[in-house]
This record gives structure tokens, sequence and C-alpha cells, in this order.
């Protein structure tokens, strides 16, 4: 089986949302260098351990991340770092 192309999705996705800007639109902002050299490494870590578990344990990681929720004031993201 083959797979298509990011340029085949990117046109299909742009035709069922209704152009262009309205997938750009709803791509994540992507960091800046200078912001991601200042955070630290607890962050990487922690979004790691984070992806780590939600990959292999999505029933019980909704337990886990409210008891992080209510620790840390929020969800460990690098986008809210």
């Amino acid at each position: 089986m083959t797979y298509p192309d990011y340029d085949t999705l990117y046109d299909r996705a742009c035709t069922r949302k209704g152009g262009e800007a309205v997938v750009e639109g709803l791509l994540p902002q992507v960091a800046s260098q200078q912001h991601l050299e200042q955070l630290g490494s607890d962050r990487y870590l922690a979004e790691f351990t984070r992806k780590i578990f939600q990959s292999g344990l999505s029933g019980v990681w909704s337990i886990k991340s409210g008891r992080i929720s209510s620790t840390y004031s929020g969800n460990l993201t690098l986008s809210d770092c």
C-alpha cells in the first residue's frame, strides 16, 4: 500500500476545509528558536514523559493529567512555558 505524498494531502485538506488560509489557520504556531532555548530542560523532560504516557496509557492519562494539573496549575506543554 502506498501513501499519498504531503502535497496531495495538503491539497485535499485545502479543498475540504475551504482554502489554504483556513488550513494554515488550523495549524499550530511554531515556537521561535529563542523561546525554545530559554526553556529549562525540566520542561522538555515533562513533555517527553507526557507523550510517552499518552501513547501507551491513553485511558489512564486522563487521571494522571488531573493530578498534574492540580499540582502545576495547567498542563505541561512546551507552548505554556
